[in-house]
């Protein structure tokens, strides 16, 4: 699997990508280090230049600083990477109650190639000003990329795939958040930051 490809396939024709998705062997441990965690790495260093060196602008004057950085770089990659998974988990565990197939490699797939349009946003924490809106886009296209892949990756039944859909979305909103509080608090005192280095998690 190209990385580069994956990514550029699932954002612009993701209904194709989706049924090669569906002719692969999933391994999660490939899924995570293939693609989740360089996607994730990627991130890191893009909210780590946006904290850093860009900064927040508040009423002219512009917040930034190497520990504001460092801070949002380490949570935005921790967040990425146990978020998808344990959305995954979550996701998995669901199925049945949505006449799905419950097979966590499947839920994986699902889950991690169909919050590509999310990752791809949360690159645009180099710039913070801004990324808050580009993430709540992406939210909205992964949740269409999502439900085109219900059918191939989770079998999931017509009728089922609305209610199943919004769980997910449920779902991995709440886990993002709290997984994202919870890292939050933890990294803080590491850095010295008391409300959260600027960042969006946890603040």
């Amino acid at each position: 699997m190209n990385i580069v490809d994956r990514v550029k396939n699932i954002l612009l024709n993701p209904r194709t990508e989706w049924l090669a998705i569906e002719a692969e062997q999933p391994n999660a441990a490939m899924i995570m280090r293939g693609y989740v965690i360089p996607l994730a790495i990627v991130i890191a260093i893009a909210a780590f230049v946006g904290f850093g060196f860009v900064g927040i602008p508040v009423m002219g004057v512009r917040f930034a600083s190497i520990e504001a950085g460092l801070f949002n770089g380490v949570l935005h990659l921790l967040v990425s990477v146990l978020g998808v998974y344990i959305s995954a988990n979550v996701v998995d565990a669901l199925a049945p109650s949505f006449d799905s197939e419950k097979h966590l490699g499947r839920s994986l797939q699902l889950v991690a190639y169909g919050c590509t349009p999310l990752l791809v946003a949360r690159v645009f924490s180099v710039i913070p000003a801004i990324a808050g809106l580009i993430s709540l886009a992406g939210l909205c296209y992964t949740a269409y990329v999502w439900y085109i892949g219900l059918s191939p990756i989770k079998r999931t039944p017509d009728d089922k795939k609305v209610v199943y859909l919004a769980v997910i979305f449920l779902v991995m909103v709440v886990i993002f958040l709290l997984t994202g509080i919870i890292v939050s608090i933890i990294l803080r005192p590491f850095f010295g930051l008391a409300y959260g280095g600027f960042g969006y998690y946890g603040l």
